[in-house]
């Protein structure tokens, strides 16, 4: 029987499924530390198949358990009291007319429960909540369809139930350190009801800005063809109820965390406006191993190869990319662009990037690449682009800062911080710009940007030292890690 550890990580959809941002935080964090004992739970949406670890697990992860909160969520047959019926009709209520919830109301019944995990798989197919549904659609969505009402309804509260049911057999910790909101944050809240031990949160981008992005772009919440203006009000109904439930989970979480971290000033204060306390909130930056790049830098006289690394999804925005490169390819022809980063995650998304590449014409000038190796393709490129519509901290600014590369970046998240310095920090401020910040889905702005370097080899000079200089002073491994051990350590007394 493994004893309790130091710390229980709790990883949603990252770590150690999938390589790079988060999950590569997530093994440092634990590799940094050796002093302690983690364990971890990682929470995924479904199984897939020839699904594997990416990661060798470090040795002081003593414990790794995990759960799919959206595979089947078999039903059984339990009493169910009628007092849990009136609280879960609450706040069903409250999150469909107000987009809140009693944050008392939603720990009362995760704590009913836990005492009695039974009663989790019966309420789905308890005629009483059937019952509720007819209320809801009565009383809030008369002209909307009861059959979708009924099934967003169930798959809202499927996913919350199968959570709580997964995360009763969490490994037991002395704190318990959720990377986001959201389910994970909740598997936390769920943990320290449970151990009645301490929570901590750390928040590498906005939860529920990011699902709001997510719900916005895609149609997998009404899934019939949009042919009328009613059927827009209709998905935008169902959009805002999604939208709602992320938001009521969020406050819950940093209502009930002791300490809550952002890796920003920007996102601080946005989870101020989600409702985080201020006497919570603590900025820990990220930070890598810089010495590993150092092997990167080179004298870099002219623009040659241009590249944006992260993964291939809709989130970092490839399509903007493929264009810029494409206007900037136009006139510059002995210029090379290249997409370093996995694109196993969204298929359909890499499919509709690659088509739209080879519609181009564009398909020898820029070529995705796939995973690889960072550090030995580092070496080659003289310029980083990031087109990412949401992002908290990138740490492959940060990387490529360390090997002396300036970064062209969309004003999004931290990104403005490690580009200009961070404004609450004079001597970062003093180092002067590392890159330039463009505006989101800007594809002129960005070409641009990526011109003026190649025109401007004092100005490229200038960020590449303005980068080095940064990284080297506020963004090393040691200091954050530094900084989280002393949160350990405080909530460990």
């Amino acid at each position: 029987m493994v004893k309790k550890t130091d710390v229980c990580l709790i990883s949603e959809g990252s770590y150690p499924y999938i390589r790079g941002g988060v999950a590569d935080w997530i093994e440092k964090i634990i590799q940094s530390m050796p002093e302690f004992d983690f364990s971890l739970f990682f929470i995924g949406s479904t199984r897939r198949q020839n699904q594997k670890i990416k990661y060798d697990f470090p040795e002081n992860l003593k414990e790794y358990k995990e759960i799919f909160i959206f595979d089947e969520f078999k039903h059984s047959d339990s009493f169910f009291n009628n007092n849990l019926i009136k609280r879960i009709d609450k706040i069903i209520c409250q999150i469909i007319e107000n987009g809140k919830a009693d944050e008392k109301d939603l720990s009362y019944l995760i704590r009913c429960f836990i005492k009695n995990r039974k009663c989790i798989k019966s309420l789905i197919v308890d005629r009483r909540f059937f019952r509720l549904i007819e209320k809801y659609a009565e009383r809030f969505a008369p002209e909307k369809s009861f059959i979708d009402l009924y099934w967003n309804l169930v798959f809202i509260l499927e996913a919350l139930l199968s959570l709580i049911y997964g995360a009763i057999d969490i490994p037991k910790a002395r704190i318990y350190h959720s990377v986001s909101t959201g389910y994970a944050g909740m598997a936390g809240v769920i943990a320290k009801i449970m151990n009645k031990s301490d929570l901590m949160l750390t928040e590498h981008g906005i939860y529920t800005r990011e699902r709001k992005i997510d719900i916005n772009q895609t149609n997998w919440i009404y899934q019939d063809k949009i042919k009328s203006v009613f059927d827009i009000k209709d998905a935008m109904f169902f959009k805002r109820l999604w939208v709602s439930f992320f938001s009521v989970l969020s406050r819950v979480i940093y209502d009930s965390s002791d300490g809550i971290y952002s890796i920003t000033n920007y996102n601080s204060i946005i989870q101020r406006q989600e409702g985080a306390s201020e006497e919570k909130l603590e900025v820990i930056p990220n930070g890598i191993d810089i010495e590993p790049f150092k092997e990167c830098r080179r004298e870099r006289t002219k623009i040659k190869k241009v590249a944006l690394i992260g993964r291939v999804v809709q989130v970092k925005d490839i399509m903007t990319f493929i264009k810029a490169a494409f206007i900037v390819g136009s006139y510059y022809k002995d210029i090379e662009f290249e997409v370093l980063g996995p694109y196993e995650e969204d298929t359909e998304y890499f499919e509709i990037c690659d088509r739209f590449n080879n519609t181009l014409g564009f398909q020898d000038r820029l070529k995705f690449l796939g995973r690889v190796d960072l550090k030995s393709n580092l070496k080659e490129i003289d310029l980083v682009v990031l087109t990412s519509i949401s992002e908290g901290l990138p740490l492959v600014i940060l990387e490529a800062f360390a090997a002396g590369i300036p970064v062209v970046s969309t004003n999004i998240g931290g990104c403005p911080e490690l580009i200009h310095g961070n404004p609450l920090w004079k001597e970062d401020i003093a180092i002067g710009d590392a890159g330039v910040i463009c505006r989101v889905m800007d594809v002129n702005g960005i070409a641009k940007a990526i011109e003026n370097l190649i025109h401007d080899n004092l100005i490229y000079i200038k960020y590449s030292k303005a980068a080095i200089k940064r990284v080297e002073k506020f963004y090393s491994l040691k200091t954050v890690s530094d900084q989280y051990k002393g949160e350990y350590q405080k909530w460990l007394v």
